[in-house]
Formats: structure tokens, C-alpha cells, sequence
């Protein structure tokens, strides 16, 4: 019976040392080495333990991932970490508030390291090429300006009217780059834009603009100001603008593309410069007029000269993308300014208070500045009334002041003629008595 007593006391003491020993943290990681970009994870177990554990990187800008404090109770849970450059990085899980299965609270950590590497292999990106130059460019039969150079990435041709094809060569630097935007293309009357499209083996892009100009047949020539211009009347060229519907006019007996806008009553039509610069004019009895229209806070604004420049302002010129406008100033160097100008989408005429450190527009209020004026002429009526009250006051002072003179002379007179009298008559009581 004793021995028996003694084989459960020995057994009881292994089952209660066994479960100590199982209290314990685990780590382990998909892989002790990566690649940048890459991702590895870690497996953090809790043997026997209960709490909050810490999974952190020691150089998160090699490694970064992991968490400051999880729960984990007698599990495995998993950590995502992301390589982010070369180098190393030890993971290491920390017990914060962890317990194990008697309630006894559990300290310890575990570590591991991950090696990164800068990502190369036979296949990776950083050997393949980055070159993505064109060594040859041209269009058949025609002649780009300005003559091709591998770092200039913008062309013009001009081809004869008439011409509908045109054939776009091109060959690469690295043969182991691609080329897209060559071969046989369309073209109509008017400018025709194209792309050339070079992607290096790395896959870098690099892309060459050509535009084609095709030649009109019996084109409209007009001078506006000093400046020569053609009517465009290729309208595939051209983007509409809101608001505007396509129609034709008739200019020097030929019909021409336009457009019209029922709210603001205009007529406009593309010109182009010998440039090949195109812009919309206002068309209005064989005159034209530029026509730019400005967007502010939700305000299309069409500007225009006004004639009754409000006091004070003076016309000047001011820079709204890049144009020169038409507005007033009361200060040169103001950062408010006033432009006249119709409200495309209303066809209503304002004066607009532009702000231009906040880019807005707003409908110039003249009541304050009315009321100001009015202040200012009440106290301007009040200052020369004033000014004659004082006037006169200062003339009633002036000739009390001379009548006083005057009647303090008189009364020094007869005071002098008293003592005169006075001397006189004692003289005259002396002799009687004498």
C-alpha cells in the first residue's frame, strides 16, 4: 500500500512539473531570408500561456509588420512583415501581461532574424534595360521639324492637301525594347495628333508626340489686328465648348464649321496662326474678336471692357491663366481687382471682385462703397460749414476787438482831458487866492 502511495505522489509530481515545462512561447518564420518587396511570416505560439504579447521588427525600415500588444491564449496566431529594404532585422515576441494555466504571471521573449536581400536575381527588374529611346524617327515622304534628336519628344509635318495616309517609321535604341504608334495611320484635313510609344525591357515608358498638319485646299485667309489666320474647318480637330452647339456660317461665300450659344448670342469660329495655334474667335460682321472664357468657383466668365470704371479704380491688366485681362485696380499692387464680364451660363453682365491669393470670383457690391461715398460728401458739407462758422466768428471777434480798441483810446482821451481840466482849475483857485 505504501509503494502504491509513493507511485502516485511521484506521478502527481511529473503531471505538475510537465505542465510548467509546457508553459512556453513559440516563434518561427515562413523564412530566415528575403527579398525587398517581398513578405515573410511569423508564427508566434503560446504554450500553456494566457495575455498580451508584443511582435515587433528592431529595424522597421528594413522589416515592418507585427503589433504592440495582442491577445493570445494557448494558440497559434500569425504575423504578416513586408521587407521594405536591404539589411537586417531581428523579430522578436515579448509576454507584456501573460499568465500561465496555475495563474502565475509568465515573463520571457523569443527572437529571430531575417536576412534581406536587394531583391536581384537572373529575371529580376534591376538587370533588365531602362533604355526606352527612339534611335529613328520619321513620317514617309515628309519632313519632321525639328529634325529628330532622341531627347526631343515633340514634332510637326506638314503634308499636302489631300492627303489621307500617312506612314509613321520609327526603330528603337535597345532592340529589346517595344514600339507602339507606328505604321500607316489617317489623316484628315487639319492637325492630326499621334503618339509613338517606347517601353524599355524594365517596362519604363517614354512617349513621342507628332503633329501632323494636312494642308487645306483653297484655305480662308483673314488678318486680324496685324496676325494672319486660317479658318479651320477640320472638325476633328477641334473640342467643343460647353454650352456651344455646331453649325455653318458663310464667310467670303464659302460655309465654314462654327458654333453658336443661344444665352450668349455668339458666333464663334476656329482660327489658326501660322504657328498652327489654334484659338476660338468671336465672329460678328466679318470682325472677330479672341474668345476666352475663365472658371471660378463654379462662375464661367466670358471678360469684356466696361466704360463706367467705378471711382477710384484704375484699368489695368492682370494675369488669369497665363492671359493678359482687361480689370481695375484702386493699387497697383492690390490683390483685388475688378473684371467686367458675362456669365456664360446666364448671359448676365457683372462687375466681379476677383481675390487673387484665394483665385475666386465674386459679384462686385458697389453699397458699401456708395455709402462711403455719401459719408464722405455729408462730412465734406459739414467741414466747410464749419469752416464758414469759424470764418465768420473769427471776423465778429476781429471787430469787437477794433471797437474795444477804439473805445479804450476814446476813454484814455478823456481821461487826459480830465486831468487836463483838473490841473487848470486848480490853477485858477491858486490866483484867486492870491
Amino acid at each position: 500500500m505504501k509503494k502504491i502511495n509513493y507511485l502516485l505522489f511521484i506521478l502527481c509530481i511529473f503531471l505538475i512539473q510537465g505542465k510548467v515545462m509546457a508553459a512556453s512561447i513559440g516563434l518561427s518564420a515562413s523564412s530566415s531570408s528575403t527579398r525587398v518587396g517581398q513578405a515573410v511570416t511569423v508564427n508566434v505560439s503560446a504554450n500553456g500561456l494566457a495575455g498580451k504579447f508584443s511582435v515587433t521588427s528592431s529595424n522597421p525600415s528594413v522589416i515592418s509588420g507585427g503589433t504592440s500588444g495582442d491577445w493570445i491564449e494557448q494558440s497559434t496566431k500569425s504575423y504578416r512583415f513586408t521587407a521594405k529594404s536591404q539589411g537586417t532585422a531581428t523579430i522578436t515576441v515579448l509576454a507584456i501581461d501573460v499568465a500561465d494555466e496555475a495563474g502565475n504571471t509568465f515573463t520571457g521573449s523569443k527572437s529571430i532574424t531575417i536576412q534581406v536581400g536587394n531583391g536581384s536575381s537572373s529575371n529580376s527588374s534591376a538587370e533588365k534595360s531602362k533604355n526606352n529611346y527612339l534611335n529613328s524617327l520619321s513620317i514617309e515622304n515628309a519632313t519632321l521639324n525639328p529634325i529628330f534628336t532622341k531627347d526631343t519628344l515633340s514634332y510637326t509635318v506638314e503634308l499636302e492637301a489631300g492627303t489621307t495616309k500617312a506612314n509613321i517609321h520609327a526603330t528603337t535604341e535597345d532592340k529589346k525594347a517595344s514600339v507602339t504608334g507606328i505604321g500607316e495611320v489617317d489623316v484628315n484635313e487639319g492637325d492630326n495628333n499621334f503618339e509613338v510609344k517606347v517601353t524599355s525591357e524594365s517596362g519604363a515608358t517614354r512617349v513621342y508626340n507628332i503633329k501632323i498638319m494636312v494642308k487645306e485646299f483653297d484655305p480662308i485667309e483673314i488678318k486680324v489686328g496685324n496676325k494672319k489666320y486660317t479658318i479651320v474647318r477640320n472638325m476633328k480637330s477641334i473640342t467643343p465648348i460647353n454650352g456651344y452647339e455646331e453649325t455653318t456660317i458663310k464667310i467670303k461665300g464659302e460655309e465654314v464649321p462654327a458654333f453658336q450659344n443661344k444665352i450668349t448670342k455668339y458666333t464663334l469660329v476656329v482660327l489658326k496662326d501660322n504657328e498652327g495655334n489654334q484659338n476660338f474667335f468671336i465672329y460678328d460682321k466679318g470682325k472677330y474678336i479672341l474668345y476666352k472664357e475663365y472658371t471660378f468657383n463654379k462662375i464661367i466668365l466670358y471678360p469684356m471692357e466696361y466704360k463706367n470704371i467705378p471711382k477710384g479704380y484704375k484699368k489695368t491688366t492682370i494675369k488669369l491663366k497665363e492671359d493678359e485681362v482687361v480689370a481695375y485696380k484702386l493699387d497697383k499692387d492690390s490683390n483685388y481687382a475688378l473684371i467686367y464680364g458675362m456669365n456664360i451660363e446666364t448671359g448676365k453682365k457683372h462687375l466681379y471682385m476677383y481675390d487673387k491669393e484665394e483665385g475666386t470670383l465674386q459679384i462686385y457690391n458697389d453699397e458699401i462703397a456708395k455709402k462711403l461715398n455719401k459719408t464722405i460728401e455729408d462730412y465734406k458739407v459739414l467741414i466747410a460749414a464749419l469752416s464758414g462758422l469759424s470764418t465768420l466768428l473769427f471776423l465778429i471777434i476781429i471787430v469787437i476787438s477794433m471797437k474795444n480798441h477804439k473805445y479804450n483810446k476814446q476813454q484814455k482821451q478823456l481821461k487826459k482831458q480830465v486831468k487836463i481840466q483838473t490841473k487848470k482849475q486848480k490853477n485858477l483857485d491858486i490866483d484867486e487866492l492870491m
